[in-house]
């Protein structure tokens, strides 16, 4: 079994690690995630039997995350850890299947319970839906016979072409020699299903014809620059409502085929690949470009029309997930460069140089320069020289140094040269600075 803890506090994810007696569960992977958008991504790829969750979290929230859970992961047991008591929250809780609510700081003997609770209620369930699952295995060994039945009939009675026909889309082509044509009337009848209305809800038979029929056009790019913004806002809720604009023209149609819903992958692959390029930082390689990227499918309800409304869900995850990469890669962007000013602190008296920091970083030399001036208005040359010249004015103070010895001590071998910068920046000589500061 697997267990994901979701807080986006680290010592309390830790704590529930150390509380757990996981092998006596018989748990023997525990995942993390640091908000409720990283939780969902693992369960959907993990499948974890079990949920630990916080209310309150970034991006996603814990109240966001059991609804979602309820509607995508409802075999899921989710116990709720939070350090709020607050009668909504726990009545949510318990409304979108949470199985308990405990308080921080968190009881190791009541979290002990909880498990054993949420692993005891999750193990009987399973064991019912395998019990379901060999009854169904042995509905389905008959039925090749069934249909096979149907087949024949439908050759043999008009009534049995009927029922066929009421089952499902039929594509027929024109009449072409055989078997030559074999390959032509094959792709015509193919044709013929791509441009049958998805929003029928009979089945039918569908003769192809030169010319398709008319639709209303409409594209994904009139809606992309408000979708694109959604994104860059790092916004759950403006990209559901960009989205939904989207969606709304969508459901005006009234006629949809399988050729106008491929045009719009096209379209939107076309701006995702577009908005990638703009993520902050080093530009994504190929591989990483078409990660997050679906193959192109319809989604189809249980009656094998078009939902919509699934098609909805996917291009939201696919959306909040471009955007989780904007808002990570901000973050990343922003990290890397305050790390490259620790490293320069730290190694300010070294012949440090640009190449040597771009080397040590795995980043380009243009890319550091422009990010460094961006994040501290100043360029990176003039940053090395302005640390070094105040860690010289603290020595300077002591007397017994020689300007010389302060040089190489922050970095410079020429004293000529040291003593020129420090003029320039600090508007006097080394020696007239130490003069006039001297205790």
């Amino acid at each position: 079994m697997k267990a994901i803890i979701v807080d986006d506090e680290k010592h309390v994810r830790e704590a529930i690690k150390l509380l757990v007696s996981w092998d006596e569960h018989g748990i023997d992977e525990v995942l993390e995630a640091q908000d409720g958008l990283d939780a969902i991504r693992l369960i959907e790829e993990k499948k974890p039997e079990i949920v630990f969750t916080d209310m309150m979290m970034p991006l996603k929230n814990g109240m966001e995350l059991l609804m979602w859970l309820q509607q995508h992961a409802a075999r899921a047991k989710t116990i709720v850890i939070s350090g709020h008591d607050d009668f909504e929250l726990v009545r949510h809780t318990m409304q979108h299947g949470g199985l308990d609510y405990i308080l921080k700081p968190i009881d190791a003997d009541q979290l002990e319970a909880a498990v054993k609770k949420a692993v005891s209620c999750w193990k009987k369930e399973e064991a019912e839906r395998k019990r379901q699952q060999e009854q169904n295995m042995e509905r389905n060994q008959y039925k090749p016979v069934y249909w096979e039945k149907i087949w024949s009939d439908s050759l043999t009675e008009p009534s049995g072409q009927s029922a066929l026909r009421s089952s499902l889309d039929i594509g027929v082509s024109l009449t072409q020699p055989f078997p030559g044509g074999l390959a032509a009337a094959y792709g015509e009848a193919k044709t013929a299903l791509r441009r049958r209305n998805l929003l029928s809800k009979t089945k039918e038979v569908h003769e192809y014809t030169a010319e398709p029929p008319p639709a209303k056009l409409l594209s994904f790019s009139e809606f992309a620059e408000g979708i694109r913004l959604a994104i860059r806002s790092g916004s759950e809720e403006q990209i559901r409502k960009q989205l939904d604009e989207w969606i709304a023209s969508v459901r005006r149609l009234d006629r949809i085929s399988i050729e106008q819903l491929e045009m719009w992958w096209y379209e939107y692959n076309a701006f995702r690949s577009r908005w990638l390029a703009e993520l902050p930082g080093e530009q994504p390689s190929p591989a990483a470009a078409k990660e997050g990227l679906t193959p192109f499918s319809v989604p189809l309800d249980e009656q094998g029309t078009l939902s919509i409304e699934l098609w909805r869900e996917q291009q939201l995850r696919s959306l909040t997930e471009l955007s989780r990469q904007f808002l990570r890669r901000q973050h990343q962007d922003s990290n890397v460069i305050y790390e490259i000013a620790k490293h320069i602190q730290n190694h300010y008296h070294q012949d440090i140089t640009l190449q040597e920091i771009a080397s040590h970083f795995y980043l380009s030399r243009e890319y550091i320069s422009r990010k460094f001036k961006q994040e501290f208005e100043v360029n990176l040359s003039d940053y090395i020289s302005g640390i070094r010249m105040d860690k010289a004015k603290m020595l300077l103070l002591n007397p017994h140094l020689r300007i010389s010895q302060v040089a190489q001590m922050v970095g410079y071998e020429d004293e000529k040269y040291f003593s020129k910068v420090f003029k320039k920046m600090v508007g006097q000589s080394p020696n007239e600075y130490r003069k006039e500061n001297q205790p």
